[in-house]
């Protein structure tokens, strides 16, 4: 818990110091059973919070876990910590005394201050990438307008080599 005679940074009162720390969850076809948050505790060193959770959770598969912040008692959760490290992100596995560090000076260089401040841990069916979909997409296009341009361009040398593209403005 943050000292609130020492210099501005994370202050939380005697009211929030007892959290309520909330387990969401948005998955396609997951029960309440299937994923689990629990035990979740925070404290303040060295001017970064300390999150440690346990994810109770099917075993052999990974997670994306996230964190949200309010500073109403829980009603909206519109901050999102950016400076995480740790068991946060895509790929995290089930276990017991996860632990999450946010470097909130980062986030917030003037601290912050208050005594409404709630943490949800969220947890979520684990995120496939799809770069590699969209880069195979996009080199599949442009070797298809290399290919147009040489077939309908360049194969006559009486043909003008110019190609023209028109995208609509509208785009």
């Amino acid at each position: 818990m943050a000292d609130t005679n020492k210099k501005p940074g994370v202050r939380f009162s005697l009211a929030s110091s007892v959290l309520s720390f909330m387990f969401l969850m948005a998955a396609a076809g997951a029960t309440a059973q299937e994923l689990h948050v629990a035990n979740v505790a925070f404290k303040e060193v060295d001017e970064k919070i300390i999150l440690t959770y346990d994810l109770e959770a099917p075993p052999k598969k990974q997670y994306f876990i996230s964190v949200a912040l309010s500073y109403d008692f829980g009603e909206t959760y519109t901050m999102h910590p950016l400076a995480l490290q740790g068991d946060v992100g895509n790929g995290v596995k089930t276990g017991l005394q996860k632990t999450i560090v946010w470097d909130y000076r980062r986030d917030y260089p003037d601290g912050l201050t208050g005594d409404g401040f709630v943490f949800a841990v969220q947890v979520e069916p684990y995120k496939k990438s799809k770069w590699l979909a969209y880069t195979v997409a996009g080199t599949g296009l442009a070797g298809g307008l290399v290919w147009y341009y040489y077939h309908q361009y360049m194969q006559d040398d009486n043909k003008n080599s110019i190609l023209t593209i028109t995208v609509p403005a509208d785009i």
